[in-house]
């Protein structure tokens, strides 16, 4: 007879025979037949013959693998838990498959040489993967701007006019580069000062570098916020966002109404707001609006 659904294997009827009991074709022969049939249905050690049906195995641990090698019976597949398939290599886990994804631990790092992965989509979240041809095209976008002074100083003058963006200038005395903070301050947005007048005839270079294009950072914002430079703040309830404290020229604020109400501030944190020292309420649903600092006198405006 067949073994039972736990694999289980019973002799036929009549069996096991007691002693003296004499062989006979009635019995014998249809207890060899049972016998031959279920040994012709065991698996082979030697490879001989394949399964006819799933094989199903016990689901182990990461110490002993439902399916291990025999001379490291520490390493290889086990189940941890539903839905989950592990692999282990001397007892550790090495990697993990879901029905979502594939983890691999921490502490396990990818060692391999000349490896390219192929089919990768446009990636859509912040930590996804992207291939070389999306980051060359984002890259291509990416266009800097820059303007240069250059004066021949006279004696004792400290003072040089460019228009530039906050931290972003460098300054050349004679063809060497210039410490910002020690050689020179830069803070207004429209001159540099140097720490000591310099003699007749110095050369004086100055490079300004614009906004990098396409740069803007983007901020979903439910509370109270500090606004920096360069960001679009998408308010998404009643709120107020305060400027920065200490604008240069050209800093750019802007701002997305979507909060559905029309009770927004926007702290103009010491500066004015078109020419005004008043804070500005934004009283429109669904606003766009782009703040400039243009300069002590106007303060932000509307660009």
């Amino acid at each position: 007879m067949p073994r039972n659904a736990s694999g289980t294997y019973t002799l036929p009827s009549g069996n096991p025979v007691v002693a003296g009991t004499t062989i006979e074709a009635t019995w014998a022969n249809t207890t060899l037949d049972d016998v031959a049939n279920e040994l012709t249905n065991s698996l082979s050690r030697t490879g001989a013959g394949g399964m006819l049906a799933p094989f199903r195995l016990a689901d182990g641990t990461v110490g002993a693998p439902g399916i291990a090698f025999l001379n490291e019976t520490s390493s290889g597949l086990y189940r941890p838990s539903a839905s989950n398939v592990s692999m282990a290599v001397s007892g550790v886990n090495s990697m993990t498959w879901s029905n979502a994804n594939v983890v691999v631990p921490s502490a396990i790092q990818f060692n391999t040489s000349n490896c390219v992965i192929t089919g990768l989509p446009t990636p859509t979240a912040p930590t996804a993967a992207a291939t070389k041809g999306y980051v060359d095209a984002a890259l291509s976008a990416i266009i800097t701007s820059s303007t240069r002074q250059t004066y021949t100083a006279t004696a004792s003058q400290t003072t040089f006019s460019i228009n530039y963006n906050v931290g972003a200038i460098d300054v050349y005395r004679n063809g060497a580069k210039q410490v910002n903070g020690t050689d020179f301050t830069a803070t207004n947005g429209t001159s540099v000062v140097f720490t000591s007048g310099l003699p007749a005839g110095d050369v004086v270079d100055m490079v300004a570098y614009g906004a990098v294009a396409g740069s803007t950072s983007v901020q979903v914002i439910s509370t109270n916020t500090a606004a920096v430079n360069n960001c679009l703040y998408v308010m998404t309830a009643s709120l107020t966002l305060t400027l920065p404290a200490t604008p240069a020229v050209g800093d750019t604020i802007r701002i997305s109404n979507l909060s559905g109400t029309t009770t927004c501030v926007v702290g103009r944190n010491g500066s004015n707001i078109q020419a005004l020292a008043e804070d500005l309420t934004i009283d429109s649903l669904n606003a766009a609006i782009t703040l400039t600092y243009a300069n002590a006198s106007l303060g932000w405006v509307f660009a």
